[in-house]
């Protein structure tokens, strides 16, 4: 990931401390070394993480289909919304 071993948990401890925030690169390598979506790391909501995370892990189709889904949801909520 680009840091030195010697340094790393120095660096690691800074930054889980809110003093020093790592470049995008750094979290790039981390998002890459986890298998996982960079905008997981900058997500402060726990929930909505959970949710990239899990629709980081579906393949092109599956994130479609369920775009579609939670699209016609909103569609639908939106309706009853206007018809009350």
């Amino acid at each position: 990931m680009g840091l030195e071993a010697s340094g790393a948990s120095i660096h690691i401890n800074r930054y889980e401390s809110g003093k020093r925030t790592p470049a995008f690169s750094l979290v790039s390598g981390m998002a890459k070394l986890l298998r996982g979506p960079v905008s997981c790391f900058y997500e402060p909501d726990d929930t909505i993480a959970a949710i990239i995370l899990a629709v980081g892990g579906m393949d092109v189709q599956q994130r479609l289909a369920l775009l579609q889904r939670l699209q016609q949801e909103e569609k639908s909520q939106s309706g009853q919304e206007q018809a009350e």
